[in-house]
């Protein structure tokens, strides 16, 4: 049974209009070992010196490594650069999610996540949110070209920049959006009754 997405949870968070700001670049999800914050805090890092303090890391969740997260932060020097919310209840996620510019999926490429699809990625996309995503192999096979892959600070800066390119921004979300279409839990469970009365 694939993951799917409560449609009715995450009405469409269409991108702000806003012409000034940072770019917020979102992670929603538990914060544990198989998260990886190293190289897109890198990245953002060397996004800033290069333009100024125009790029901020919000992570919205809970988990055992978020102390070690904050603690990476600090000695980092990003606390001007990374926002916690804590946890967020699952009602009011797609509040959070309305003023982001970019969400991401830093996964470590380890075990457990190159087996899994993220449900979170299904609620990026239902969002039209443009997604940077570690590529797990479940990914790629569900999203393919629609979602931009990194793995390192270099790929996460390439792929950051190539999202200010708004015409191609724009392409991607309504591909992702499309697919992710296919995945609410409605279509899914009409799907499985069928197969179950078969």
């Amino acid at each position: 049974i694939v993951n799917g997405v409560s449609k009715d949870f995450f009405p469409l968070n269409q991108e702000p209009q806003k012409s000034i700001g940072p770019t917020v670049i979102t992670f929603v999800g538990t914060v544990e070992s198989w998260v990886n914050f190293a190289n897109i805090m890198d990245a953002i890092s060397t996004l800033n010196y290069q333009n100024n303090g125009k790029f901020i890391l919000k992570i919205i969740g809970d988990g055992s490594k978020l102390r070690e997260v904050k603690e990476t932060v600090h000695q980092k020097g990003l606390n001007e650069s990374v926002i916690f919310t804590g946890w967020v209840s699952y009602a009011r996620l797609h509040e959070y999610l309305k003023d982001s510019d970019i969400c991401i999926l830093p996964f470590d490429g380890g075990s457990i996540s190159s087996l899994s699809m993220p449900m979170k990625i299904h609620e990026y996309a239902i969002s039209k949110k443009p997604i940077i995503t570690t590529p797990l192999p479940e990914i790629k096979k569900m999203y393919g070209p629609s979602v931009l892959y990194a793995t390192t600070k270099e790929e996460y800066v390439k792929a950051i920049k190539l999202l200010e390119d708004k015409k191609l921004k724009l392409l991607l979300i309504e591909k992702a959006y499309k697919i992710a279409n296919n995945y609410s839990w409605e279509q899914l469970a009409e799907k499985y009754e069928c197969l179950f009365n078969n």
